[in-house]
């Protein structure tokens, strides 16, 4: 915690959510069932998650000077939704490549901006 409160230091920290994935497609037709209630139950723990991590850097004083990104890697996987992007995980169309980057950076980016352009997470590496 003292480290925190130092304003010269540096912090990184990635926080990673995976899923599993069912593969197979039960005879009674469960398998969507499940495979939501798993999607669910992931985004449910990732903003505990999250939330977490805002509630402590209030709690040190840092949140106005932190850079905080939320991003994907790739493509959703059903049951998520495209519309009106074709493709998903896995294919080189816009549903396959095209995701969210939501950066809040308090005393830095103005709040509620939206950008058209295209980035990438290798954009905000330092060069």
């Amino acid at each position: 915690r003292e480290g925190c409160r130092r304003r010269n230091r540096r912090i990184v920290l990635m926080m990673s959510a995976q899923r599993g994935r069912v593969l197979s497609t039960e005879p009674d037709g469960t398998t969507m069932a499940r495979l939501s209630a798993d999607y669910a139950g992931t985004v449910e723990a990732l903003d505990a998650g999250v939330g977490r991590i805002l509630e402590a850097l209030n709690r040190n004083h840092i949140a106005d000077d932190t850079m905080i990104v939320f991003a994907n890697d790739h493509g959703g996987t059903p049951p998520a939704r495209f519309a009106p992007l074709s493709g998903r995980f896995s294919q080189l169309f816009e549903g396959g490549i095209r995701v969210p980057l939501i950066v809040q950076w308090t005393n830095v980016l103005p709040g509620g901006a939206v950008y058209q352009q295209p980035a990438s997470l290798l954009d905000l590496a330092p060069t």
